[in-house]
């Protein structure tokens, strides 16, 4: 049986109203209130419940055994779309919380409990199967979930074979049909097709034109055999063949304006010839680029082709380029402003024509527009891979590095700091991983824009943007001294954190001088040369001990030199830490004749000795550095000390007023730039644990007391330099109180939270009880009983669930019994775990234990995007550039409380060109004896790298193509060696993949 509930809601407050008319309930409401409805049919009795929450309307009702229930909205009652979620009735409540950016939405509730019914037989993910089929295997109906990455649902593998991660080119039943072409044809993959399958008619994705091009983009053709090639007709005369893997044309027309009809058709390597696929198409009459926008054919087009096209809809908010150019930043299309500065440019990439495996669309930045000049670019190629390139010497080569995990349809962005140019990917505009990073020397104006190239003498090639965004950044003035106390505003602003606008920094005095040999332990080869310590090796850390005269911040200068490098990027990173607590990173150029200063900010010190360790990372095996001395000043402190600890610790909590909570724990939040230097403790002296929050907060539980005491946490900062008291009360929830209300009131609280109940109204006649009833009906019900005015009881929430808590007064004299009641949902939530991976690499995270209500906050610095759910897992991508540890938070719903965290870690991995490649020898027979070293920033135990040679000539020294580097192969620096074995008549480099791997997908235990 199939039937229909229809409910409505309106803004966020206003009136409400009901309507019954037949089998359809229609309900409008802003505010909290019960309607039962009655549709026909006995047995399709259901209970709807609307009532409001933060962000849009909250469904409930009650889900009879057996039936499956789904949600249709609209706006105009006319046209109906799903909401993508459902739920199997199991005799219990369901509720649904439904969010709307409109001003009005109707709702409809659609349930069956017959597979063969119109509303459980429909595919509604494209995973060919039923929905009901779907549920059943225990996936959502509306989801897309491919765990594999083998394009084939996962629902389809587990329906005909029980498991998933098929080989989708293997034919498991001998009929010449792949087990992804069984699948995307709907055939039974267990059993052989008799039938012959016609080739299918291409689907066209998509027309784009210029005032001289029309380039259409399609869809792969099916059949039993694999396609051959596709043919182009252009008003009935066929004008182009293309090879299979290029499914887009590009039609240079010339002439702006002009009307064709294109057919497309595919041919399989059986020679059988599909239906033709036909689409109508017009080269626009005018380009429309929109100031400030210019354009430009950068260097020459391939002979005889001329220059490109361009067009702009700004409906759309989309380019097209189109071009017959060699390659990015030598010869390219380029639709570009010139820029002063830095600035940061990002864009859409919605298509790339794969004219030729190194096509390309995508950003690029260039001196001059002559092909010539130095540049750099960030863009998509004909096989979607992403690379960034750059042109370092006028007139010279372009080197490229291929990039992960972006595709078309994804964002890339290029910022420029300076000589620093940095790339990024991103899957939604929003939150960027940055892929690489390049030093280039450029003159402070150059011209940066979106461009094409399509590697292909004979055809036009064409790339489609959107949401191209251009942010010119003003340049940092590091000279300024609004103050006038001889300390930049910059200095005040981004390193000291003191009053830029106060003279709060008096005299400046160093009290400690140390030599560069004055360390007291090393990790690494470090060479003494007069009072200079050399680094012989390529990283490696020095330990220094400092003596404070007085408690106190202090300012630490490192000085330092390079002594050898014959590359441009001088550019080194310093990682500092004080008595084993990570401090700050500071990155410096050094020069090789001027010492450079790495300065960094002390927490508040106690007076003594402390020690300093500064970790150097470096991966190119030919820089080298010297360290020349350690100081160690004191600035006075004419307010500029109160004004740091002020900005960078503090309290989100109150602290001038009692808080008060219904549960305990209470939970104390906060910042802190030096977590280490923090503690919270307890009325009784008893150690709060702290953890870490995103973005440098952090959180703290404190207990509270049940018979009514004031609860007081001393929260000390800086290392007691600055000291805040929280208090909180325990104040009990009066289940009556919520009478006055319309509806069931309801709260959120994590497992092992308590709530402290009373009933108002008890006297020494009049008596209570409280009744704690599991919905599930998993648990037995808990019954508590209250004789006195003031009794309070507190009850522990241990499992996760839907309780009703009722609170009954008794009847008395002249009065009848009062209950008051509340729904309580007890999360217990729960992520993964703590995650490694790679830097620059996204990966899917997925958490069984983390319900989609929970919200999820995240440190700025990471990349995190929610995707589809694996195997109906809550399911993120991940990325980080950070080789340090930063958190996510799941709380409740509506940013309450923190139901756990965890951290993601990345750790780097280089090789090649970010090493360094030596020639140790060459053999008689001409083979060259190549040595590499591969370096990782972190060892991580029982991680595998993977090689693999991808090119004939190379072996390694075994003579194998495959080397595979364990953890035990890395020294305590970090360092592997790998070698290769280039025979003589070898006509490319030693170019090999690296596959990195790690235990259980890099999780490991974590979470508070």
């Amino acid at each position: 049986m199939t039937s229909k509930l229809l409910i409505s809601h309106r803004g966020a407050f206003g009136p409400g109203f009901v309507s019954l008319v037949a089998s359809t309930l229609l309900f409008l409401s802003s505010l909290s209130l019960s309607v039962h409805a009655q549709s026909s049919g006995d047995e399709s009795r259901v209970t709807i419940r609307g009532g409001l929450f933060d962000a849009g309307h909250s469904l409930s009702w009650e889900g009879k055994e057996g039936y499956v229930y789904f949600i249709q909205q609209s706006e105009d009652l006319q046209t109906w779309e799903f909401v993508k979620i459902f739920d199997v009735g199991e005799g219990r409540q369901i509720e649904k919380l439904l969010s709307s950016d409109g001003d009005f939405m109707f709702y409809r509730l659609l349930y069956s409990d017959d597979p063969d019914s119109e509303l459980l037989s429909e595919d509604y993910s494209g995973s060919g199967l039923s929905a009901w089929q779907m549920i059943q295997l225990g996936y959502n109906p509306f989801e897309w979930t491919d765990s594999t990455g083998n394009r084939i649902h996962d629902a389809w593998e587990e329906h005909f074979f029980g498991v998933q991660g098929l080989d989708p080119d293997a034919d498991f039943d001998d009929d010449e049909m792949s087990n992804r072409l069984e699948f995307l044809l709907g055939t039974n993959p267990t059993v052989p097709t008799t039938d012959v399958i016609p080739v299918s008619a291409p689907v066209i994705q998509g027309v784009y034109a210029t005032t001289g091009t029309i380039y259409i983009d399609w869809e792969p053709s099916l059949g039993i055999h694999e396609m051959r090639r596709y043919f182009v007709y252009r008003d009935g005369s066929l004008i182009d063949t293309t090879r299979v893997e290029r499914t887009g044309f590009t039609d240079r027309i010339s002439e702006p304006g002009v009307t064709h009809r294109y057919e497309i058709q595919a041919e399989d390597l059986t020679r059988q010839k599909g239906e033709k696929r036909m689409v109508e198409a017009s080269t626009v009459l005018e380009s429309n680029i929109p100031e400030p926008w210019q354009v430009a054919n950068v260097g020459e087009p391939y002979e005889g082709q001329g220059p490109g096209f361009s067009s702009f809809s700004e409906e759309e908010g989309r380019f097209v380029l189109s071009s017959s150019t060699e390659g990015m930043v030598r010869s390219f299309y380029f639709v570009y402003q010139p820029v002063d500065g830095d600035f940061s440019i990002s864009t859409r990439v919605d298509s790339v024509q794969a004219t030729a495996m190194w096509a390309k669309a995508g950003l690029a930045a260039v001196e001059d527009l002559t092909g010539e000049g130095r540049g750099v670019g960030y863009a998509l190629n004909g096989t979607e891979d992403a690379q960034y390139f750059k042109a370092a010497t006028y007139g010279g080569g372009v080197g490229y590095v291929t990039t992960p995990d972006v595709h078309t349809d994804g964002w890339i962005r290029i910022e420029r700091e300076g000589d620093i140019w940095r790339f990024s990917a991103s899957q939604d505009g929003q939150n960027w991983l940055v892929t690489g990073e390049e030093i280039l020397e450029l003159p402070d104006s150059v011209y940066v824009g979106i461009g094409v190239s399509n590697s292909n003498r004979s055809n036009f090639g064409t790339g489609v943007f959107s949401d191209v965004r251009l942010e010119i950044n003003p340049a940092v003035d590091r000279v300024a001294d609004g103050d006038g106390d001889g300390i930049s505003d910059f200095e005040e602003t981004e390193i000291l954190f003191s009053d830029p606008e106060v003279q709060d920094i008096g005299a400046i005095t160093t009290v400690q001088s140390l030599r560069g040999i004055d360390r007291v332990a090393t990790l690494g080869h470090w060479a003494v040369d007069g009072d200079r310590l050399e680094a012989r090796d390529e990283r490696g850390w020095v330990e220094y001990t400092i003596d404070v005269p007085e408690d106190g911040i202090y300012r630490l200068s490192l000085a330092l030199q390079e002594t050898a490098n014959p590359t441009n990027d001088s550019f080194h990173n310093f990682d500092f830490s004080v008595d084993g607590n990570p401090l700050d990173r500071v990155r410096l150029r050094l020069d090789p004749s001027i010492p450079a200063f790495a300065q960094v900010i002390t927490p508040y010190l106690s007076a003594g000795l402390h020690t300093v360790r500064v970790d150097w990372e470096n991966t190119l095996t030919y820089r080298r550095i010297a360290i020349l001395g350690l100081t160690v000043d004191s600035l006075e402190d004419l307010g500029w000390v109160d004004h740091r600890l002020q900005t960078i610790n503090g309290i989100v909590t109150p602290v001038d007023a009692i808080n008060e909570s219904f549960v305990s724990p209470f939970l104390i939040e906060g910042w802190a730039k030096h977590f280490s230097s923090l503690t919270v403790t307890g009325d009784e002296a008893q150690s709060y644990t702290v953890a870490p929050l995103p973005g440098g907060y952090w959180m703290a539980e404190m207990d509270l007391d049940a018979a009514g005491a004031i609860s007081t946490a001393q929260v000390s900062l800086a290392n007691g330099a600055m000291s805040e008291a929280v208090s909180v009360s325990w104040v009990p929830y009066d289940l009556l109180g919520s009478l006055e209300k319309e509806g069931t009131a309801s709260m959120n609280v994590r497992e092992g939270d308590s709530i402290l109940f009373t009933l108002g109204g008890l006297t020494g006649t009049r008596q209570g009880t409280i009744t704690i009833t599991d919905v599930a009906g998993v648990e037995e019900p808990v019954v508590y009983s209250l004789e006195n005015e003031g009794d309070v009881v507190p009850h522990a929430w241990n499992a996760g669930g839907v309780y009703q808590v009722s609170g009954v007064l008794d009847a008395s004299e002249g009065e009848e019994a009062l209950e008051g009641l509340l729904e309580v949902r007890v999360f217990d939530d729960r992520f993964a775990g703590n995650l490694t991976l790679p830097v620059s690499v996204a990966e899917p995270w997925s958490h069984p234990e983390l319900s989609f209500e929970a919200d999820v906050d995240v440190d700025s610095r990471l990349a995190v995007t929610e995707i589809a759910p694996i195997n109906g897992a809550r399911t993120f991508s991940v990325g980080t550039s950070s080789t340090s540890p930063l958190f996510l938070a799941a709380r409740l719903p509506g940013e309450g409380a923190v139901l756990d965290t965890a951290s993601i870690a990345g750790f780097r991995v280089a090789s090649s060109l970010e090493t360094s490649i030596t020639l140790a020898d060459r053999l008689p027979d001409g083979t060259e004896v190549i040595d590499m070293p591969v370096l990782v920033s972190e060892v991580v135990p029982g991680m595998e790298i993977i090689l693999n040679i991808a090119v004939s000539g190379i072996t390694f020294a075994d003579g194998s193509v495959t080397k595979v580097l364990t953890a035990d192969d890395f020294d305590e620096l970090g360092r592997a060696y790998v070698r290769f074995l280039r025979s003589g008549d070898a006509s490319t480099a030693n170019c090999y993949t690296m596959i990195i791997t790690l235990p259980n997908g890099g999780l490991q235990e974590g979470g508070e």
